[in-house]
């Protein structure tokens, strides 16, 4: 069973990161080099047409794979994809993209919800963080699971998981979304299909 992360932060690549494909980096207890996610944004690095073909080929260099969208089509493309494992959501990100009935169906579908809680941690004023407020204000009316996250510019400022969880809560994001242990169990999974220890559902190779 995978211990709770030590750390759970956006990384740039000022500090050992190529922050262009490697986003999130876990400091787990028993694995320094920890888990690996990757976020294709929209309009950056795919749109309708290319969806597809790069999330495909985003697949298998991570374990955890999120997509930041910016348009209706994306953002419900995305869930239930099951190459894709959540949604970025930041404090730039469109309030009109999300609502309860997109969090219940993430929820339904085991779409992740990997929130950028930067600006909260920043001391960041109402203004800025009105966008933010309002693309999460129903997650709290769902059980949809929540991925926190936050960037670094020093390893002096990584916090731990549980720190991320109690600033969220402060915020309106309730503990019982924030939980870790539904995203461990997705990345133990991912992770045991690029060993080619999983082959399909219910198959998996044994040692």
């Amino acid at each position: 069973m995978c211990r709770l992360p030590r750390f759970f932060s956006s990384v740039p690549g000022d500090i050992g990161v190529d922050y262009d494909k490697l986003e999130v980096f876990i400091t787990d207890i028993d694995h320094p080099r920890g888990y690996i996610s990757k976020c294709l944004w929209e309009g950056r690095d795919l749109k309708a047409k290319t969806f597809n073909s790069v999330v495909g080929k985003a697949r298998n260099s991570c374990n955890l794979l999120t997509v930041r969208a910016s348009s209706v089509g994306i953002a419900s493309k995305l869930v239930g994809d099951r190459r894709v494992d959540g949604l970025r959501i930041d404090k730039d990100s469109n309030p009109r993209l999300y609502g309860r009935r997109y969090f219940k169906r993430c929820e339904r579908e085991g779409t992740i919800v990997e929130l950028d809680i930067t600006p909260l941690l920043k001391r960041s004023s109402a203004k800025d963080l009105r966008k933010l407020y309002r693309c999460t204000q129903d997650i709290k009316h769902t059980g949809v699971n929540v991925l926190l996250i936050h960037t670094v510019k020093s390893p002096l400022e990584l916090r731990k998981y549980r720190d991320l969880r109690t600033v969220a809560e402060v915020h309106g994001i309730p503990r019982e979304n924030t939980d870790p242990d539904p995203v461990f169990k997705i990345l133990g999974l991912n992770r045991d299909k690029l060993a080619g220890r999983y082959i399909a559902s219910d198959v998996e190779v044994l040692e």
